[in-house]
């Protein structure tokens, strides 16, 4: 991830980047929820010292959490409980998307489909944030599951090594340019 760290800041200006974190009940097996945690830690300082970029994290079940910022988060405080409304969630995050920054993505990390909402409502909420908030959506999985309201995904189910981490951090970088 280090390899791919912004460090041209007028190519990552204005950059924001949210992180929305799946705290349901299903996130507690094989790990999943503890994997997604370490993920977002380390992306989060990898990006703290980007001076122009802003880093938002919330966590979501049936309820929305506002986790904090790249300067001070709550991720270690996650625990998982509950179902998934990730439509809910999306639509949390069209208000922080409202700001007039030129770059915006948006991370999910989750584990499958969404429980407390449907599928069709998560794609609604994908397709508001792509074409009228300006976002890009990142469906970072923690299952095989496919989840059909990400255009783009990266698979990882299985633990987190190098070459996943350094496939995200490379995916960030490509989605912010």
């Amino acid at each position: 991830f280090a390899d791919h760290r912004q460090d041209t800041a007028e190519e990552y200006s204005q950059v924001l980047v949210t992180i929305l974190i799946d705290t349901s009940g299903s996130m507690k097996s094989n790990n999943r929820l503890l994997r997604a945690k370490q993920l977002a830690v380390a992306i989060l300082e990898c990006l703290k010292d980007c001076a122009e970029v802003e880093c938002v994290v919330r966590a979501f079940n049936e309820n929305i959490y506002d986790c904090g910022t790249h300067d001070d988060h709550a991720i270690g405080t996650l625990e998982p409980s509950g179902k998934t409304n990730e439509a809910a969630a999306l639509d949390d995050l069209r208000c922080v998307l409202a700001s007039p920054r030129r770059r915006k993505l948006v991370l999910v990390m989750s584990d499958g489909l969404p429980t407390a909402c449907s599928v069709a409502s998560v794609e609604r909420q994908v397709k508001l944030l792509t074409h009228q908030q300006g976002a890009r959506c990142l469906h970072l999985a923690f299952s095989e599951q496919h989840h059909p309201a990400y255009s783009s995904r990266v698979n990882l189910a299985n633990d987190l090594n190098i070459r996943e981490v350094r496939a995200v951090g490379q995916l960030i970088a490509n989605h912010l340019r």
